[in-house]
């Protein structure tokens, strides 16, 4: 049986906790205090698969799935396909594009996987449109925009750019298949913040405008209290 092994048992860590617990795998948790390992403990996993220290279970697992603050990704990662684990870590990959490089090149290296948890990726809705575009059914694509929206806290481990814009950077760059790849490069990047004092309004507002070539554009729109999603393709 496969042996993996959960680094993080936050708030989205619970998640894969769960989904991880019920495939046919030997599930192995890691977390910095026992305290953080009682939904493990809940679910019923042995005592001697539970630990403070990931190290202890590094040497005994097939593959790892990450789960921890995005600054710790890249030492983490580097570490387990050097020891010839596969890798499944939640995004972003890193938070400097010379890091992702590395990881990727290390990964084909050591032959190993090192998936990035894009989940977005396998909405049906997604799929429908990447094959769409793909077709040809809308013409050619000269604009996408996409508008985020949601009721979760910050995460104060990256910021809002690489905890839900890069949703956008890597579906644009997914749906579009071989035919673009689409960059967010800092030098054209705007923003323009407004507060909303009503409570049933948008608040906190913060955009982001980023410009690819010379024809298309995306903008990404952060509402901090606004649940809803929508995206939109002009030819």
């Amino acid at each position: 049986m496969t042996k993996v092994l959960l680094l993080g048992l936050g708030r989205w860590g619970v998640n894969h906790l769960r989904n991880l617990h019920s495939q046919p795998v030997e599930l192995y948790v890691a977390e910095i205090g026992e305290k953080q390992l009682e939904p493990a403990r809940k679910l019923g996993l042995p005592a001697e698969r539970l630990t403070t220290n990931y190290k202890n279970f590094a040497g005994k697992v097939d593959g790892v799935v990450i789960v921890t603050p995005a600054p710790t990704h890249f030492a983490l990662c580097k570490e387990f396909l050097e020891a010839g684990k596969d890798v499944f870590v939640e995004k972003p990959l890193t938070l400097a594009n010379e890091e992702s490089k590395q990881l990727a090149e290390l990964a084909e290296k050591t032959k190993r996987i090192l998936q990035v948890g894009h989940i977005l990726r396998f909405d049906p809705a997604t799929l429908w449109l990447r094959d769409a575009i793909q077709n040809g059914d809308f013409g050619k694509v000269n604009m996408i925009r996409g508008h985020f929206g949601g009721f979760k806290r910050p995460r104060n481990d990256s910021g809002v750019m690489f905890a839900d814009g890069i949703h956008f950077a890597d579906l644009f760059n997914f749906i579009h298949a071989a035919s673009h790849e689409i960059w967010l490069e800092p030098q054209t990047i705007s923003w323009d913040a407004a507060w909303m004092t009503s409570r049933s309004s948008r608040s906190n507002m913060t955009r982001r405008t980023a410009k690819r070539g010379r024809r298309s554009k995306m903008t990404i729109s952060f509402p901090a209290n606004f649940a809803r999603s929508s995206f939109a393709a002009t030819n």
